[in-house]
C-alpha cells in the first residue's frame, strides 16, 4: 500500500483525540543529535514578469466612479496570457514603461481645437432610460 500524493481537501478533518509523545530511552538524549539535518532545496526563483508592449487601454466606468485599466503582452508568454491591469497593478510591474505609455498617448494631439470642433452649432446630450413595462 503506499500513499498517494494527490488527496481531497474535503476528506480532512482535525484530530479529536490526545497525543502522548514516545518517551526516550535514558540512554538516548532529546538534545541534538550527532548526524547532521539535511538542508532543503533551494526553490528555483521565478523570472520576474516583464511587459513586453501595451496592447490596448480603456477607461471604465462604474457607479462608484472610475479606473483606467491597460491590456499588456507578457514576456516569453502566449497571447491567451494577455491580461488587463489597472494602473496600480501596471505601475507597481513596470512604472518606467507605464509612464513613457501615458506621456505617448497623452501627447497624440487631436485635429479638433478645443471647444472648436463643433463649429457653432451646440448639440445638447440626451440620456436614455429604459422603462419598466406596464401591464
Amino acid at each position: 500500500m503506499t500513499i498517494g500524493l494527490v488527496f481531497n481537501a474535503i476528506d480532512l478533518f482535525p484530530y479529536r483525540g490526545t497525543f502522548e509523545p514516545p518517551t526516550l530511552p535514558s540512554s538516548v538524549s532529546a538534545g541534538t543529535s550527532s548526524s547532521p539535518v539535511p538542508r532543503a532545496p533551494s526553490a528555483p526563483l521565478n523570472p520576474p514578469d516583464v511587459i513586453v508592449e501595451v496592447l490596448d487601454d480603456e477607461y471604465v466606468t462604474s457607479s462608484s466612479g472610475g479606473y483606467r485599466r491597460f491590456l499588456v503582452c507578457w514576456k516569453d508568454r502566449a497571447s491567451t496570457d494577455d491580461t488587463w491591469l489597472t494602473e496600480e497593478e501596471f505601475r507597481r510591474v513596470d512604472p518606467e514603461l507605464l509612464d513613457n505609455y501615458l506621456r505617448v498617448t497623452s501627447s497624440e494631439s487631436s485635429s479638433f481645437q478645443p471647444g472648436g470642433n463643433d463649429g457653432d452649432h451646440t448639440s445638447t446630450f440626451r440620456t436614455y432610460v429604459k422603462r419598466k413595462y406596464r401591464k
